[in-house]
Order: C-alpha cells, then structure tokens, then sequence
C-alpha cells in the first residue's frame, strides 16, 4: 500500500470513474428527452411536463398497441410470394439481389417470412387430428416458400462448387462465406452444414476418382497424382478452416474433427490403395524372381542417379516441421544382412521415391494442420503437440506464465467481410413454423456484426496414417539402406579413380542464394557430396515421418546408415587432404574441404528436422567431427601455402643480395620475389573465394597474409643494404606495404579490423604490428641522412619530444596507433587519428565500405545495408539524384549518356538458376533490369524500422534538385496527364498495397451485383402499399446512381481510414514535404501531401482498366468502365470541395448530393488525418541511432535490419539488386568520390567510370562473385591497379613527419636499424658532408655488443 504507483493508479481509475458517470449522466438525458418527443407523435397522447408522466399515461391508456400494425392477410402474401418465384425462374441471375430485398422487407417493413426454425418436416395431413381444421393459404404460402428456397439453395451450392481451389484465397474464402451466411438466412445451421459436407464429399472423391483414373497401376505414376490430391486438400483445408472458424457451424461441427472426417479420412483411405498397389508390384517382381538366384550387390545404374538428382528441389523443400526422435531399438529384427553383403531390395529407386514423394505429401498435410491447430489455441505445445506443464513452484511465477487447459480463442476472425443478409440460428422461434426477422441492416460497406467465436480446448484428432505405411516398412527399409550405401560407395569410387588419373575432383556449382549465410555455405562442393546430398534430400521424408508409430524403425535405419557412410566420407576427406601436394591439386583439397562444411551445415538441419529445438541431437557426434574436420583441414592448408611461400615463392637469390655494390635493375624496380608474391596472393584469393565456404575462405587467406608479412618483416629489418641496394630496399617496403593495404579488405570483414585492431584481433593484430615495424624500418634506414641527422642529433627521446613541444597542436605529434602505417602509404585515403567512420569524410568513409563490400567471398548484406545508410544516406543520394536527372534528359529528348542494357525476357522455365540446392523462384536469375530503380532503394529502406528517416532524407534531396515540387500543387491534381517521375512512382508502390484494397472494393461493388430490371423493381413495386395501410419506408433508387453513390462513399471512407497505414517512413517524408511546401507558399489537397498523392495515384489507377482486369482477374463490363471513369473524376471533386479552403464546388448533381451529406464527416475526417501527419513522432529524430556508437553495435543493428528486409518477399531480390547495381558501376562511383589511385601513372583502363549502368543483364552465370582470372593481368597488377615500378621506386615520402611520429620503437630497436644503414658501417666511404651527422649519431647511440645479440 506504500507504493506510491499504487495511488497513482487509484486516482486514476477514480477520475476514469467520474468520467464514465458523467457520460451515462449525458445519455439518460438524452433518452429521456426521446421519451418525451415519442409521446407527442402518438396519435391520442397528451405532453406532460415530465417523462415519467407521459410512459404512465402511454401505458394505462395502452398508446403503443394501438398503434401497431396487424399481420398481413395470407393472400397478400401468397400475391407477393408468386411474383417472387416468377422473377427467380426466368432466370436472371438475380438470386442475391431477390434474397437482400426479401430480408429488406423482414427487417425494415416487419413482414412475416415462412423462413422454419428447424429441420423437422411438417406434420402430414395423415398425423392430422380429424377434429383439426386446416389454413389452405398457409400451406400454399410455405410451399410457395419451400420451392423459392429451394431454388435459392441450388443457385447458393451451384456457386460454391464453382469457386476454385487454387485462386485467390482471400476472395474466395469471402464469397464461400457470404454464400454460407446467405444460406443460413434460409435454412437451419444443421441442415447448411449437412449440405455443405455433401458438397465436400463430393469434390474430393470427384478429386481422387481423377486422379486414379489417369494413373492406373502405375505405382510411381500414382505418388505424382498422390500429390496432386495432396495439393487440392490443402487448399480445400485452409478454405474450410478460415469458413469453420467464422463461428456460423460452431454448434453443429467442430473444427478439427470435421476437418479429419472430410479430408484426412479420405487421404488415408487413397494411402492404403497406393500401399497396396506398391505391395502388389512387390508380390508380383518376387514371383517372377522366385526361380532365380539371389541378386548380388549392384550398383545403381547412373539413369538411377539422375532420378534422385533431379528429385531434390521437389521435396527438400517441403520438410520443414519440427518433431521429437523417440528412443528405438536396431534394426537387426528386420535387416538380416551380412558384413560384406547386400542384397538387392525388392523396392527399386523409383518406387522408393514415389513413397517418398507420398510420405512427404502427407506430411506436409500433418504439419499444416498443426500448424492450425496452433492458430485457435494459447496452450504451449511441444513439438510433438503435448501441452507443456505450468509451473508448480514459486520459482516460475517469474518465468513465462502458462496458459490454463479453458484458454480459448475469444476472437476467432478479425476483417472478414460479412454479408448484410447474415442471420444467426438465435433469431428464430423453435415453436413456430414461421418467424419474424427483425435485423437491423447498415451501410453496404461496414459488416452487420462481427463474429466471435469462443471455441473449447478443442483436442486435435490422431491422424494415424502411418499404420497404413506398416507392410511396406521392412522392404523400405532395406531400400533406403540399399540406395545410400550404393550411391555412396558409387561417388566414391569414381571420385577416387578420378583424383588418381587426374588429381582432380569435378565440382558442382551451389545456388548463389544459399552461399554464405550465418552457417557459411560454400560455392562449389563435389559432385560425390553433391550426389549423397540429393539422394538423402529425396529420401529423407521417410526418416522425418520416423517420429512414432510403425515408421521408427525406418528413421534408425536411415541415422545408421547415415553416420556409417559419413565416416566413410570422413576418412576419404581426409586421406584427399594428406594427399596435397604430391598426389592432387590443391584445387581438389578447396573441393573436399567444401564437401565437409555442405555435410557439416547439412548435420545440423537434419538434426532440426528429426529433433527440433529438443537438446537431444541425432548427429551431434558427426557434426562435432565434420566441425573439426573442416577446421584441421583449414590448418593444413595454411601450413601448404606457408611453406610454398616461404620456402619457394619469398626467395630470390638476386634479389635479396641486399649487400651487393651493384645496383638491382639499375635500381629501377623491386624484388622479384614480391612480384610473385603478390600474384601468388591474387591467385590464392580467387581459388578460395571460387570454391571455399567464405569464413573459412577468409581465416585461410588473413593467416596466410599474416604469416607472410611476418617472414618478410623479419627479412628486412635485419637487411643492411649497401649503397647501391637503398633504392631497392625503399621499393621493396614500398611494395609491401601497398600489396597489404589491398589485401586488408579481403583479409577483414569489418572496417574495425582494417583502421582500429585490437589484440584480440589475432592475425591482424600482426599484419598491422609488422607493417608499422617495415615502416619503421623504412624510415630509419632508407631516410635522407641529413633528415635523420636534424630529427635524432640530441638523442632518441629529446629529439622527438623537442618535436612534440615545438608542434604540440599538430596531428603528427599525436601517440602512435595499430594501423598508422595507412596514413603514411595512402595519405589522400587515410588520414592520421582517423580508426573510425565517424572520424573521416564521406567520400572517404564510402570508398573504404564499399571496397570492403566487394572484397568479401560472398555477398554480405549487412555491410551492403550499412553502405545505404551511413553518412547521412550519401551513396543513394548520389545514385539516385543521378538516376533521376539522366532519366529526366531522357524524357526531355535530350542526350542521354546512361548506356540501356537489355536483359532476356523471365519464363517460367528460367526461374531457377540450375544449381545445387536453388528454389524456384531463384533470387539469383528472378533479377532482370528494373525499369524504376527508386523501388528497390525505398522498399529496402522502408523496411529499416530504426532509420524512420531514411527514405525523407533521400527524397528530398532528389525532390530539390529536380524541381519536383509541382507534384504536390494542389492545381496539378485535375486534367494534369505528364508521367509520374521515377521517384514519384515509387513513392506509389509502397501505396500500392493500399490502392489495391481500394479498388477492389469499388469494383466489387460496381460489377459483382447483377444489374437491376424490370422484374426487381416490380418486387418492390407490388408492395407500393403495405397490407395494414403503411406505407414503404424503403425507396428504390436507380441502380447505376446507387452503384455510384455506393462506390463513392465506399471509396472516399476507405482512403481516409487506410490514410492512417501508410509506413512511418512515409509519414516523416510527408510531414517534411508540406514543412517545405508552406516555405514556398504553395498548397496541396486540403493541405495534406499524403491525402493528395493517394488521390491522385487512385484517380489514375481508376483509369487504368488493363490494370484493374489484372488486379481483379476478370474482365470488366462496359457500364463498369464508365463507372470507373465517373468515379474517379468524382473522388477529386469530392476533395476540392472539402477542407479549410476548398478549391471548387461540385460539378456534378450526385457529387452534390453527396457533399451535402457528408460534408461534416468528411471534415472532421481530413482534419484527423492533417492533426495525426503533423504529430512529432514524425519529426526527425533529434539523434541518429549510430552517431556515436561503437563499430560492434553498428555491426549488430546492421544484421537485425538486414534479417528483417530478408524476411520480406521482395527484400532479397532487392538487396541483391543494389549489390549489382553498385558494384558494376563501382568504379563510377570512385570517380564521383574523388579518390586518387593508389599510384599515380594509371593507364585508362576499358571500364573509366565515366558512365552510369542503371540496367542490369539477369544472367545466373554472371553471378558468381568471382571474375575469370587472367594470371598474365594479375601479375601487372595490384590490386585494381597497375603495378607501376617507376611510381612504386618514386614513392614520396614526408621523411620530417615521419621520422618525429611515434613509430613505436624503442630505442634499442632504433638503435639496431640505425646501425642496419650502409653510412653507420666502420669502413664505410662517406662524403664530407656526411662525417658530421655520422660521427653525430654514432656518439649518441654507441651500440654495446650486448644489444647486437
């Protein structure tokens, strides 16, 4: 009671008290001044002062029954039933209008329908009592009745059989539901229901009777059309689910059950026919084998290969569940198979797959109806769909609490359109054979009422189709084992003989949409592996179904066999590995290592799909190892290389004879050695990248470039070049240091490694400290020595601390850092005291990431994300104001200098790139040239929740710079017809989800009604007078000016209500839009942006009848079309005519009529939507998210945007899009940022920058991340540069900075390099201006023979 929250909420709940009593206070008012206002319109009433006078005087003197109508006379209604029957059969189609004007009729006029409350018959003139006196007009009027039921029943059934099972669900499960509904309102919930199952029954065995027609015996035909029935009753499921859910059969059928008595039932009954097929055929090839001689162990034949090739992106892409493995026994009671012997199984590999195929389809269907099950309960299930226990002790009262066995589902189904003529079972009298309906109909475009359904714990049926899979497990069984140890002793002896004759392994390319990733997928792995994989893929359904029942045995055998021929994989891996270098290529030791780390990833899915999240693991033992196996023969390989590097490729006698007197090439060029060092470094980079999984890639390479740098470290700063050999020895340092500059972004995989290493960093932390070590070296060795002389003449330490007190505001007086060596071998690229991207300009920050990017093995979209958004959105800027003013020269007849690349035309046939593991349809070979490139930047950065900024940021600027504020003018919205702007368009895409909605409400409204005639207008004519004297409160109006009307108020409401969907990222940009717009005095559609593009857009789409056929899939009729057109003019009128300031009045007499109508609601609408866009959550935010922040939390924040824009449809094909886009104008980009070579000198080269690439060629073979190497050009070349020798012996040098910077020595090492110079030698030959700073040094820094050693 002490807590002062505690009052706070008290007083608050108190003041919401009060606030609710004044309400009820305001509404008895009310209601009693209704009272007082009735009692003056009754005829014979008299006014009282107050109302509980006037209810007294109405009740003694009994006003409201005298005022009420009597029932209307049978024949009336015998008169108007007829006429109704008359319009249905001629057969107009007009069934549902007939239906909404006879439920008119019962709600707003109280007429009588014979609608019965049950399904009992009526009591025939046999049962009747003889004293019993009989209505003939009453029974006429139900027969009557009976047969317009009837009649309507069959147009309702007619119509849900039509509706497609493969359509589009949304609007298919919306009919299904009205037609329901619409039958409801005429029959009992019972005998719907019954009708409704019939109707079920009948297509799925219309569905399998097919099916069963066309395959025949044919066991493998049969699984194909297996799976097509499968395919129908999932759709035919989901449909039921969403109709079942509803509530309209909640007391007459359970979900589930109904579920598993129309569909499941069926399926398991087609399983046991294709069970008993399968054991036909078996029964059948063992009786013609009976006379025969055991078969041997075979091989597959390579036709039976191919078939499980080709098999495996049909099916691993349905196994997906997560399930429980439960203990089970070996199977030596069924396979009874000697060591050395196999026996041909009586199940070939083609009737193999067909049961798996089956197996597969069933299981997806198990899979979707738990998922189901899933959807309609808070219970925490297991994988196995075992409800978790709650927790039985005060400990778990703070963990997540658990949801009791009552938990239901109280909202069953948010959004569902319902159909006005909707009627519940509630409004009927059980003891009458007729009722009054009295509903209340709203607006055609809100729903009656919203259905609720709280459903029970409902327990999911056990589906217990694998007992049908019983006599088949022992035959398949022995199959699955056959079929992998086959394949596999098969893959490896070929590999084997082939790695023997050639020393090579054939390779097979993986999907470019799979490589990489968090478990680091290679792209080319060997064809053996590639083999296994598939073959596994395809059979594996049969292990996963392995959960229970008659099927463990099944998933044991298929663990067993596994693990013994992934051991047999481990031991060839391995004896492949011991085999480099003499007995194969290195090339086949990248191929095995792939192989282990495809097998490795492929482990711990396996484990997932028999397991699921459970802690117990199938192949934890194996993945350990295959885990281990990949890293040891990472190790090896760099052991390989380092020993080729050291003991081969880094030795030169010539050119390390660093005490020769005579010069080297005349001093002309450097070492030999590291000329073929650094080709034998480019060469090592495209091997890895081309075929290794890129981690591992890039650990192999970073160690590697470690290693090296340490060898020639070593090497040079124990050098004591002569006289001759200085010029040599500067180009050498030179030379390395340049080569390591470059290979830093291979080497690394985040910026922090390349400008702010830490010792944890390890092998960078080494390439960083022996590059400052070679500079040091550089500096005190190869200096002018007069320089040095005027630096180190009063000693070590006063020299540079005199040079820190006389500069002590200068940067080079700063402390030495890990990655200074940078700033000094590339000074226009990094500066001094610059480790970070918040440190250095943006042109500079740009280049490092987007070389960082395009150096990596495999795309990495986080740091591709990152280059978007850092510094302020820079790189879309650039390439979007770009983008944008070349294509406005185009539209202007002017040069356009942006080079159009046509791509091939997308079918369905190349949707999948061919290779391993791709599912169509492939991101790789679905990118083809996108006509507006702003869509993909603005999808990608509407889908970055933290960057609410983003895409207002980027607009803007191209909105400035290409004068796009007349866009927003309120004038240009009517009559204007120029093409929309590229930037505008995709502004309308991210809206085009809403558009959508829009329009296909508006023409449903306009074309799914069946147009009016003569005969529905005399229906309600017949009735101009109501048989008690009353006349109609309900007035027919025209059909096309209602259409219209409808459609206008359905159109002008739901765009102001879906207004308030629009993305964040959108508002912030239209918030910033209109804070510009009033700067310039100029004013958009009741002062809102937003609500002016909407109309806009809308009003063209509304024009555009091909898009709207494609949108809605049907053709439209001519009266529709018009009635588009009408609408959309009339939508912008209605908006000029509202606001603070309208524009203009309507033009139009229903465009009028509707203003007068609305005009209030409409106002208080758009003042809404202009007061929620001009709230300050859609200002800028004052600071960004990664201003400031470390590189470790901008690193992660880049992976959680990125995960969440791949979780999108279009967020890969996007992100890779831009990946392109950027890297093929990657040098396009260097010229716009200014950055200088990395040596001067560089020949122009075919690809100059000096044009913009905006269409791109889809082409899956241009996808692979690495270019065809040419080892002739690499060699001329570092990095993307030329290999100039002359500017390389030039480099210039600030040998004063330099030499007063920390370099990190101390002085003992200053001392030894001093001493590595030819001038500190004792028989050296000095000049005469050289013996002063000589004898200078050498007394200041006598070297002792202690520090020699």
């Amino acid at each position: 009671m002490n807590d002062p929250s505690f009052f706070g909420d008290l007083s608050s709940f108190i003041r919401n008290t009060e606030e609710q009593l004044k309400e009820n206070n305001i509404k008895l008012e009310q209601y009693v001044s209704d009272i007082k206002d009735l009692a003056g319109f009754l005829p014979g009433a008299k006014k009282f002062p107050t109302a509980c006078q006037n209810i007294e005087f109405m009740t003694k003197h009994h006003l409201l029954e005298k005022c009420s109508c009597y029932d209307p006379e049978p024949k009336d209604i015998q008169k108007f039933l007829e006429h109704v029957l008359k319009v249905l059969n001629k057969g107009t189609g007009c069934e549902e209008k007939v239906l909404e004007m006879l439920l008119i009729l019962a709600s707003k006029e109280g007429i009588t329908l014979p609608i019965r409350s049950s399904s009992v018959d009526q009591v025939t003139e046999s049962a009747v009592s003889l004293n019993a006196v009989l209505n003939q007009s009453e029974q006429i009027n139900e027969a009557l009745w009976d047969e317009i039921s009837a009649h309507l029943k069959k147009y309702f059934m007619d119509k849900l059989s039509k509706l497609p099972q493969n359509g589009r669900a949304d609007e298919n499960d919306d009919i299904r539901i009205e037609c329901v509904h619409s039958l409801c309102a005429l029959f009992p919930v019972d005998q719907v229901w019954s009708s409704y199952r019939n109707l079920r029954l009948r297509q799925v065995d219309a569905c399998c009777r097919s099916e069963a027609t066309s395959s025949g015996d044919d066991a493998i035909l049969a699984s194909d059309h297996f799976q097509n029935i499968g395919r129908e009753i999932e759709a035919m499921i989901n449909s039921d689910f969403t109709l079942l859910l509803s509530g309209v059969f909640s007391e007459v059928a359970m979900t589930f059950k109904a579920i598993h008595e129309l569909y499941l039932s069926r399926l398991s009954d087609e399983l046991s026919l294709f069970v008993d097929l399968v054991c036909d055929k078996i029964t059948d090839t063992n009786q013609n084998d009976s006379n025969s001689k055991p078969k041997p162990k075979r091989k597959p034949s390579k036709d039976s290969l191919d078939v499980l090739k080709s098999t495996n992106n049909d099916l691993v892409d349905h196994v997906k569940e997560k399930l429980n493995l439960k203990p089970s026994g070996s199977l030596d009671s069924l396979l009874s198979i000697q060591e050395g012997q196999m026996i041909q199984p009586n199940i070939t590999v083609e009737m193999l797959l067909a049961i798996s195929k089956v197996v597969d389809c069933l299981i997806r269907i198990e899979n979707q109806v738990s998922e189901l099950h899933k959807m309609v309960i808070w219970e925490s299930m297991d994988t196995d769909g075992r409800p978790v226990k709650g927790k039985t002790n005060i400990k778990g009262v703070l963990k997540s609490s658990q949801e009791s066995d009552s938990t239901v589902l109280n909202k069953a189904v948010q959004g569902f359109k319902q159909q006005n003529m909707l009627m519940s079972s509630d409004d009927f009298d059980s003891d009458m054979s007729v009722c009054s309906i009295n509903l209340t109909l709203q607006s055609t475009d809100s729903a009656l009422f919203k259905v609720i359904e709280k459903l029970p714990n409902e327990e999911k049926p056990k589906w217990s189709w694998r007992l049908s899979m019983r006599p088949l497990m022992k035959d398949t069984a022995q199959s699955v084992e056959f079929q992998l140890s086959n394949v596999a002793d098969e893959q490896l002896q070929v590999e084997g003989e082939t790695l023997v004759s050639s020393g090579r392994i054939k390779a097979v390319d993986v999907c470019q949409g799979l490589v990489g990733g968090r478990l680091d997928y290679p792209s080319r792995i060997p064809e053996s592996v590639s083999m296994l994989l598939s073959t596994i893929d395809a059979i594996i359904p049969l292990a996963v179904a392995g959960s229970d029942g008659s099927m463990v045995a099944l998933r044991s055998s298929f663990i067993n066999t596994l693990a013994l021929i992934l051991k047999s994989y481990q031991q060839h891996i391995l004896k492949v590995s011991k085999m480099l270098p003499a007995k194969c290529h290195v090339e086949s030791v990248y191929l095995v290592l792939s192989g282990a780390a495809m097998i490795r990833n492929q482990l711990m899915y396996y484990d997932h799909l028999f397991n699921g999240d459970n802690r117990m693991k199938s192949f934890d033992v194996l993945y350990r190892q295959f885990s281990g196996l990949v890293e040891n023969i990472g190790t090896s390989l760099i052991d390989y290389h380092s020993n080729v590097l050291s003991n081969s490729i880094l030795h030169d006698a010539e050119s390390h004879h660093f005490t020769d007197s005579k010069e080297f090439y005349e001093g002309d060029r450097c070492s030999f050695s590291l000329q073929m060092w650094n080709l034998y470094m480019t060469t090592l980079t495209y091997d890895l990248w081309r075929t290794c999984p890129g981690v591992a890639a890039r650990n192999i390479f970073s160690s590697l470039l470690s290693e090296s740098v340490e060898i020639l470290t070593n090497r040079y700063i124990a050098v004591k070049p002569s006289y001759r050999r200085c010029s040599q020895y500067r180009g050498d340092i030179t030379t390395i240091l340049l080569c390591v500059s470059e290979w830093l972004y291979q080497a690394a995989d985040s910026v922090t490694k390349i400008l702010d290493v830490c010792l944890e960093d390890t092998p960078y932390y080494s390439i960083h400290t022996n590059c400052n070590l070679l500079l040091s070296a550089l500096a005190i060795v190869a200096s002018p020595l007069d320089i040095l002389y005027r630096c180190f003449k009063k000693g070590f330490k006063k020299g540079t601390h005199k040079k820190k007190r006389r500069s002590h505001e200068d940067e080079q007086s700063n402390p030495g850092y890990e990655s200074q060596w940078l700033s000094w071998i590339r000074p226009s690229l990094y500066l001094t005291h610059q480790t970070s991207y918040g440190d250095m300009q943006t042109t500079t920050a740009l280049y490092i990431q987007l070389k960082l990017l395009f150096s990596q093995p495999h795309m990495s979209w986080h740091l591709l994300l990152e280059a978007i958004l850092m510094k302020e959105y820079a790189l879309s800027i650039l390439l979007l104001t770009q983008i944008n003013l070349a294509t406005e020269q185009k539209l202007c007849g002017l040069a356009l200098e942006v080079p159009q690349r046509r791509s091939k035309p997308k079918t369905a046939a190349n949707m999948n790139c061919g290779q391993l593991f791709c599912q169509e349809p492939c991101m790789m070979s679905s990118v083809s040239a996108i006509d507006n490139v702003f869509v993909p930047f603005l999808e990608t950065l509407a889908c970055c929740t933290h960057f609410p900024e983003s895409i207002s940021k980027v607009l803007m600027t191209v909105i400035d710079r290409s004068d796009g504020w007349r866009w927003f003018d309120v004038d240009i919205i009517e009559g204007d017809t120029s093409p929309f702007p590229h930037w505008l368009e995709a502004i309308f895409t991210l809206l085009k989800p809403i558009i959508t909605s829009l329009i296909k409400g508006v023409v449903k409204i306009l074309q799914e009604r069946p147009s009016f005639n003569n005969d529905i207008d005399k229906l309600m004519s017949s009735l101009s007078e109501l048989p008690c004297g009353c006349s109609q409160t309900y007035r027919q109006s025209k059909q096309p000016q209602d259409q219209l009307i409808t459609a206008s108020k359905h159109c002008v409401y739901e765009l102001l209500d879906q207004m308030y969907t629009i993305p964040t990222s959108l508002c912030v940009l239209f918030k910033a839009i209109k804070t510009n717009l009033q700067s310039k005095e100029m004013t958009s559609l009741c002062g809102c942006p937003s609500l002016q593009l909407m109309v806009h857009y809308l009003r063209v789409k509304l024009q555009d009848v091909e898009n709207i056929e494609q949108i809605c899939g049907e053709r439209m009729k001519a009266t529709t079309k018009d009635n588009l057109c009408s609408l959309s003019n009339s939508l912008c009128h209605v908006f000029l005519s509202v606001g603070s300031h309208p524009r203009q009045s309507p033009r139009s007499k229903n465009d009028r009529h509707f203003i007068r109508e609305h005009r209030g609601t409409l106002q208080e609408k758009v003042e809404a939507l202009m007061e929620y866009f001009n709230d300050e959550m859609f200002d800028y935010p004052e600071d960004n998210i990664v201003e400031g922040a470390t590189e470790g939390f901008v690193h992660h924040l880049m992976i959680s945007q990125t995960a969440s824009i791949l979780d999108t449809q279009q967020g890969p094909k996007n992100l890779y899009y831009i990946y392109k886009l950027l890297k093929i104008n990657f040098h396009w980009i260097e010229k716009q940022l200014d950055i200088t070579a990395l040596l001067p000198g560089q020949p122009p080269s075919d690809d100059d920058g000096s044009s913009l690439i905006v269409n791109l060629i889809s082409d899956s073979s241009s996808s692979s991340c690495c270019q065809k190497l040419n080892p002739m050009d690499a060699f001329s070349k570092i990095g993307n540069n030329q290999f100039n020798q002359e500017a390389i012996m030039s480099f210039e040098y600030d040998w004063t900075h330099l030499l007063s910077s920390d370099l990190g020595l101390s002085e003992t090492g200053f001392r030894q390099l001093l001493y590595s110079r030819h001038e500190m030698a004792d028989n050296a030959y000095l000049e005469e201006n050289e013996k002063k700073p000589v004898h200078t040094l050498k007394a200041k820094f006598d070297i002792e023979p202690a520090d020699l050693v």
